[in-house]
């Protein structure tokens, strides 16, 4: 089984959404309505031009996705403002369980060590 992370594409998008979907309705019928259904294309476009958007690939299949942006764009939490906020964290229901969020959460955290701090909510 081979698996990498990268950096979306726009080419992704139809992906991504069919991803978050699926993720989003396993998690209403968990009741836990977090995100809304179904997701709106539109609300991604910007963060995978502004290279936010990672993938989850295994085996050629995108079976999860997250973000990771300057946390300076939220003014909900006091911060540094060179903090990175990871979000949108979603792993297709047939392959939760598998460590692949810790495998995200890694990434992630090696990821920002190499250009700042991060800030995990």
């Amino acid at each position: 089984m081979s698996s990498e992370i990268r950096l979306a594409r726009i080419e992704d998008l139809n992906n991504i959404v069919s991803l978050l979907n699926k993720v989003t309705i396993d998690l209403h019928t968990k009741g836990i309505l977090q995100w809304n259904y179904p997701w709106n294309s539109d609300d991604l476009i910007e963060d995978i031009i502004n290279n936010y958007v990672y993938l989850l690939i295994i085996d050629d299949l995108a079976v999860g996705t997250f973000s990771i942006k300057d946390i300076g764009e939220f003014n909900f939490i006091n911060t540094e403002p060179d903090n990175k906020y990871l979000y949108r964290i979603a792993i297709l229901p047939e392959f939760q369980g598998k460590g692949l969020g810790l495998k995200i959460v890694k990434y992630s955290i090696e990821y920002v060590k190499k250009i700042t701090s991060v800030a995990l909510m």
